[in-house]
């Protein structure tokens, strides 16, 4: 019973100095991942946020090495924030939503169409959503 002790406590030294040993990188694969913007450094004020959104699922950056984050918001960006933190399924909303501007199958189509059905955008006037505009604070 004593050599079974002895086999396990150095296993487990072993096995203890052997991560010791492994880069801290190794443990922060997700987190790197998810700061990979070149746009983002870890001295900027608004790094972690930018890191907890793209964690969350929230966004996912202007493309695979922007995030963007002085940038304007579109109308298209804001109804695809509101629906991730609902947890819309796109594929349960095809179409264009009835507006002319919105073609069915783009990137933000899904969320458009569950927000006007929702109730929370009506477009503008003349029919259009009006997807690449800004968003305003007043919208």
């Amino acid at each position: 019973m004593k050599q079974l002790w002895k086999r396990l406590t150095a296993w487990l030294l072993a096995c203890v100095m052997l991560v010791a040993l492994l880069p801290a990188q190794a443990f922060a694969a997700e987190r790197r991942t998810a700061a990979a913007f070149e746009d983002v450094t870890a001295d900027s004020w608004f790094y972690q946020p930018v890191l907890d959104a793209v964690e969350a699922g929230i966004f996912s950056g202007v493309s695979s090495t922007r995030f963007d984050p002085l940038g304007r918001m579109s109308r298209a960006m804001f109804v695809t924030v509101l629906g991730q933190l609902d947890g819309v399924g796109p594929a349960g909303y095809p179409g264009d939503g009835g507006f002319p501007d919105v073609k069915a199958g783009e990137w933000y189509a899904p969320y458009v169409v569950w927000a006007s059905r929702s109730g929370i955008v009506q477009g503008y006037g003349d029919g259009r959503f009006a997807p690449e505009e800004p968003i305003t604070r007043e919208q």
